[in-house]
């Protein structure tokens, strides 16, 4: 018998940073303000992540201000993630919202400000 061959191809399901679109409404919000982060999510051939378990980090500048950070949802689009985030006030105070994937990072660092 003669041999057979196969033709395997990787698949990718890492983020590409270089593919992942950021945007944020808003960057600085007044006490009962929010902002949507809407975030797309692209394999390193250009392909939308759907189904990704996103998570987000927060840092906090000084721990004045009070936030409601809502949790990573999926959007409409294939690929599309989106995270609502309200700045409750107490304090003025800047966040940074980072984004992990499997445990690693992707994405930019966005701030929002919090001002009274």
């Amino acid at each position: 018998s003669e041999p057979h061959y196969i033709e395997t191809q990787p698949i990718s399901n890492t983020p590409s940073p270089d593919l992942t679109v950021m945007n944020i409404d808003n960057a600085v919000l007044s006490p009962g303000e929010s902002t949507t982060i809407t975030t797309l999510v692209k394999d390193i051939d250009g392909n939308p992540i759907n189904n990704a378990l996103i998570e987000s980090f927060i840092g906090y500048a000084n721990g004045d201000g009070l936030w409601d950070i809502g949790l990573v949802k999926k959007g409409v689009v294939p690929g599309e993630y989106m995270q609502v985030i309200t700045y409750l006030g107490h304090g003025s105070e800047v966040i940074q919202v980072n984004y992990r994937y499997q445990g690693n990072s992707f994405g930019k660092s966005l701030s929002i400000t919090g001002k009274l």
